[in-house]
């Protein structure tokens, strides 16, 4: 039996998180045919097999959450709202906790988010009181992340899904130390992820103002499996334990180095990858022609950070001084960028709406 399941993507990164997933899909699942996908704005839509919906939790890197959909319908009012969600088999997605209800509503006649909250409250009450969750799985409660219910409307469709991810994917469960703006992980995977697809021949890879090296330990981290947090559906009380997936051999990069003029940042860049060589050095300083054929970095540009250089002077510096056959820097759109690119990758951080630019 196959399932409906949505992976949220950043916007902006739709087609490279697609690749990702067909990709990773052939890595993990060789023996499966790839499911069918749609892409949409801001997602990827799935069909496949409940075992392997779930298991993107584990290896895809893009996405920031995994939807599983329960049910689809029309809906015009309250009432018929309530009927099909107190129908709904919570038990097997909810402990016997009231979830946290999310809603978004697009051209349709249910809209008010708090009379969707309370409605959706109310029936799976009235669906426990009918079918009492089990003792075992009340006992979990207290230990299991956030569950989250979302409910959209669409043109009078309501669509049902839970969250499968719990914390957003971003949250890999192995760095601790960041820095002062932080590029979210599933951000930096994209843009390593880009950067590959667009210069497959490169082997090293270079981050001058590397921070606590999210990027440079995305890029490291790109084909291994996310350990060491809980994920939502491990807590489904249907759940059964999935089958291993082992790290793939394949790499991005061969060679990784981070600098930083930061000695505290790079003491935090240390801690957070034993794998990764960082150096305390400023761009603009020490010593020039280092040989490595990719420069990847997201500098300072003056909305968190205070902007001290121009960001192609930040850029021709770093030519200067590797010499790459590739060069990406990370640039808030609103900050005129004379330098050519490549190809650009644009999306969202943090609010700022951001250019990859590929030289």
């Amino acid at each position: 039996m196959n399932y409906n399941f949505y992976l949220i993507i950043p916007p902006g990164m739709e087609t490279i998180a697609l690749q990702e997933f067909k990709e990773k899909w052939q890595i993990h699942f060789p023996d499966i045919n790839l499911p069918q996908s749609n892409i949409s704005l801001g997602g990827i839509e799935v069909e496949t097999t409940l075992e392997q919906g779930l298991c993107l939790n584990y290896i895809l890197k893009i996405p920031g959450r995994i939807l599983l959909r329960l049910d689809r319908f029309k809906c015009r009012d309250f009432p018929k709202l309530f009927n099909k969600l107190k129908k709904t088999p919570w038990n097997n997605y909810l402990l016997g906790q009231i979830p946290t209800i999310k809603s978004s509503s697009k051209k349709s006649r249910i809209f008010d988010s708090r009379k969707i909250e309370k409605t959706a409250n109310d029936a799976i009450t009235t669906y426990y009181k009918g079918q009492p969750p089990k003792k075992k799985s009340m006992e979990k409660i207290d230990s299991a992340p956030e569950m989250t219910i979302y409910l959209r409307f669409d043109d009078d469709i309501c669509t049902v899904a839970v969250d499968t991810s719990g914390e957003r994917l971003h949250k890999r469960g192995q760095k601790t130390l960041v820095g002062v703006a932080p590029l979210r992980e599933n951000l930096a995977a994209g843009m390593v992820y880009f950067f590959k697809q667009n210069a497959p021949d490169i082997t090293d890879l270079i981050d001058p103002m590397c921070g606590s090296g999210t990027t440079l330990i995305e890029a490291f981290e790109f084909y291994k499996i996310i350990k060491g947090r809980a994920f939502a559906f491990e807590f489904f009380p249907s759940f059964k334990e999935l089958p291993k997936i082992k790290d793939s051999k394949k790499v991005l990069f061969e060679n990784f180095m981070g600098m930083d003029k930061d000695p505290n940042i790079i003491e935090a860049a240390k801690k957070n990858s034993k794998d990764i060589s960082f150096l305390e050095q400023d761009l603009f300083t020490g010593e020039s022609h280092i040989s490595m054929s990719g420069v990847i970095f997201n500098p300072p540009y003056g909305k968190r950070i205070k902007l001290e250089t121009k960001l192609e002077d930040m850029a021709q510096r770093a030519q200067e001084k590797f010499a790459p056959k590739m060069l990406g820097i990370l640039v808030p759109e609103s900050i005129h960028f004379a330098l050519k690119a490549k190809k650009t990758l644009s999306f969202s951080n943090g609010g700022i709406k951001v250019k990859f630019y590929l030289l």
